[in-house]
């Protein structure tokens, strides 16, 4: 990708910020998980389903028409130009070299049920890779990506040392929303590493017999 890559910063730009339905991409993968001793992978044709600039539900990703399959999951979206000629806005730019441009990550197909398959793939935009990249995001090992049963429940005593004791006996009252109020705020801490249903279950369990440090109530 790098090596083919088209040589011109704004020129990618331009092209990211025109390109339009209808238009051709292409997604290298291995659908089924076909490919040969050398791990080629195989070029699926992609029609651009839905508007790339502004997005899909809002957000930034559009939708292809593609005939992917399992297998095809994370691969790049390519604009590609075998013979090195890029067309768009009616201008034709040629290159030396046979050009590509990144213009997503495919992560899978939308509406398959047993019945029907619409063959509508999904792409994240381009932006959205830089910005994982550019803050920094890495990935968690297996051995992270979910919470201990010490690290939850230290997150939810956390928590309760913010509450005063009229919070800790809202959280208590079945009848009063705090209860999740403070799922929410531990979820939020652990960054997602905890089912929604153990966090809530700790916390019933913990603010029972909680009897640390409380926050001042108002006035005191």
């Amino acid at each position: 990708m790098q090596r083919y890559e088209v040589p011109n910063d704004d020129l990618r730009r331009q092209w990211l910020e025109s390109v339009d339905v209808t238009e051709e991409l292409f997604i290298p993968g291995y659908p089924q998980n076909v490919q040969d001793y050398y791990a080629q992978p195989v070029w699926k044709r992609a029609t651009i389903a839905s508007s790339v600039q502004l997005g899909w539900n809002g957000e930034r990703k559009f939708l292809v028409d593609s005939a992917s399959k399992s297998g095809m999951s994370g691969s790049p979206v390519l604009y590609y130009s075998p013979d090195g000629v890029m067309r768009f806005r009616g201008t034709n730019y040629r290159f030396d070299q046979e050009v590509a441009i990144l213009a997503g990550i495919y992560v899978g197909r939308l509406g398959v049920t047993k019945e029907a398959d619409p063959q509508i793939g999904t792409v994240w935009h381009q932006s959205v890779i830089d910005e994982i990249i550019d803050s920094e995001c890495f990935e968690r090992l297996p051995l992270d990506m979910e919470v201990s049963r010490g690290e939850l429940h230290k997150a939810v005593n956390d928590e309760f040392r913010t509450c005063s004791q009229g919070g800790i006996d809202n959280i208590r009252n079945p009848e009063m929303p705090s209860r999740f109020y403070v799922r929410n705020n531990v979820l939020e801490a652990l960054q997602g590493r905890a089912v929604p249903t153990e966090v809530l279950e700790a916390v019933l369990e913990l603010v029972e017999n909680y009897d640390g440090p409380l926050a001042s109530e108002e006035g005191d």
